[in-house]
Order: C-alpha cells, then sequence, then structure tokens
C-alpha cells in the first residue's frame, strides 16, 4: 500500500482503477483504488499488486501478494534487516 500520490510518480492511472475499501486494525477502513506496481529486490524486478491509499501520511507497506511465493523471506531481529532469496 501506497500513497496515491505515488499513482502519479508510477504514471498509474487512478481514474481507470477499481475503488475499494481498504481495513486495517482501527476497524474504520480507508479509500483505496487497487492497482499493480513494478519494484526491484535485489536484482529481480518484479510487478506486485498494490493498492494506493486515499490519506497521504498512508505508510508504505509491502504485502505478502506477489511477494512470498517468490521469494524465500527472513527476517533478522537483532541485526534489524529482512533478506530476500530468489526461490
Amino acid at each position: 500500500m501506497v500513497p496515491k500520490s505515488m499513482a502519479e510518480w508510477v504514471g498509474f492511472d487512478l481514474k481507470k482503477s477499481p475503488k475499494l475499501r481498504s481495513y486495517g486494525v482501527e476497524g474504520r477502513g480507508i479509500r483505496v483504488n487497487e492497482g499493480s506496481l513494478k519494484i526491484r529486490i535485489g536484482m529481480v524486478e518484479l510487478t506486485v499488486p498494490c493498492l494506493f491509499s486515499s490519506q497521504e501520511k498512508t505508510p508504505l507497506l509491502l504485502g505478502r501478494a506477489g511477494l512470498f511465493d517468490r521469494f524465500t523471506i527472513s527476517f533478522d531481529n537483532r541485526a534489524k534487516s529482512i533478506h530476500f532469496q530468489p526461490l
């Protein structure tokens, strides 16, 4: 999930995308547009599903969709790092 201003930055047309409501732990939900985003992790480029949030203060959130089926992901709490190994 990314703020909607990022859609313009990456050339994604929000007017043509489905509009939804996304709910988190707070329960109220926010308006989002459904789309996709091209990202790179290390040397691997991929397109992942993305929600463009109506709230500009939305933190950048990297979710499971499109990632967990392509990488082995390990979390190192002591080093405060995340390691992605392509499958």
